[in-house]
């Protein structure tokens, strides 16, 4: 029988609630049960996302001083990134070498989304500035938001194993961007819940996308094959990521030898 990512996908979506539902049945204390959310979506994604990504928790510092609250998962250059603390699951990275990062919910309600939102923003305001920049003739550039960007700019999802009604979930997303005049490029982008969908971006062009674009428009997509939409959808994006090696002098200013 020729594999069938189709169903390689929805046999991994039931062992994850399989394994989700079995941890947390045997622990009380709710920061373990929120650990256990992330080693289950933590395990698929160093499973099946190309081998130059890193996925692990931690924070994220920047070369301005700005330090980031603890994110359930980053995804990050694993090639080019210095990780500088890595101690279980104790790790201190970059913004520069961030391509994304992923906050997980065991149940996702208007109160846990306001949650992610500023967790979410908070980290893609971080500014990119510490890295080797090209100088020849020929440059590297990215078209996300409607812009573009001469460096991969954070991308932020969410991943839940339940949720409220999906249509509720995707009109309570799109008051809080309104309501906060929050800028494309510093939206939650994609958000999956394993039990209900995908609240996605739909394009001009009728192409469902990970991203938010100037034209897109916020689209809930209820199906029982959650997991491989959102799969396919942010590996579109993080397949094509790159980045510039980072300027460590840039985070020793100040520093006296």
């Amino acid at each position: 029988m020729p594999l069938s990512l189709e169903k390689t996908m929805d046999s991994i979506a039931k062992k994850m609630q399989i394994d989700y539902e079995n941890l947390t049945k045997q622990i009380e204390h709710k920061g373990l049960k929120g650990r256990a959310r992330e080693i289950v979506i933590k395990h698929f994604l160093k499973d099946y996302l190309s081998p130059f990504l890193g996925v692990e928790s931690g924070e994220i510092i920047s070369s301005k001083g700005d330090v980031s609250r603890e994110t359930d998962v980053v995804i990050f250059d694993r090639l080019r990134c210095p990780v500088f603390l890595r101690e279980d699951e104790v790790h201190i990275f970059p913004i520069e070498s961030v391509y994304a990062v992923v906050e997980v919910k065991s149940f996702l309600d208007s109160r846990e989304l306001e949650d992610c939102v500023e967790k979410v923003q908070s980290v893609k305001r971080m500014p990119k500035l510490a890295y080797f920049g090209e100088g020849g003739a020929i440059k590297r550039s990215f078209s996300l938001f409607g812009r573009k960007y001469e460096y991969f700019p954070t991308l932020g999802f969410v991943f839940a194993f339940d949720s409220i009604e999906l249509g509720t979930l995707g009109q309570n997303l799109e008051a809080m961007n309104i309501t906060g005049q929050i800028d494309l490029d510093k939206r939650i982008d994609t958000i999956c819940v394993l039990k209900k969908g995908v609240i996605a971006n739909f394009r001009g062009d009728k192409q469902i996308s990970c991203t938010p674009e100037p034209e897109s428009e916020l689209c809930c997509y209820e199906t029982g094959k959650s997991l491989l939409l959102f799969y396919l959808l942010i590996t579109t994006v993080l397949n094509q990521a790159w980045m510039f090696p980072v300027k460590l002098t840039e985070y020793a200013k100040g520093v006296t030898f």
